[in-house]
């Protein structure tokens, strides 16, 4: 387990998991496929809604 808050999941945090997902042309560490799916709808439906080509962080 990775105790650095550095490397936890993009969204959650969580250190416990190693889940790698693709996010805007780089590998994202995430703890879960539900984590990393969830990132990347809210990424996709942000560049929907304000028609920016890149979304540089949600949070």
């Amino acid at each position: 387990m990775n105790d650095d808050p550095a490397e936890g999941c993009l969204l959650c945090g969580a250190t416990w998991g190693s889940y790698s997902a693709p996010v805007q042309g780089r590998s994202e560490r995430f703890c879960c496929d539900a984590c990393a799916r969830f990132y990347l709808l809210a990424i996709e439906e942000a560049r929907r809604q304000s028609g920016w080509e890149r979304v540089d962080r949600l949070f």
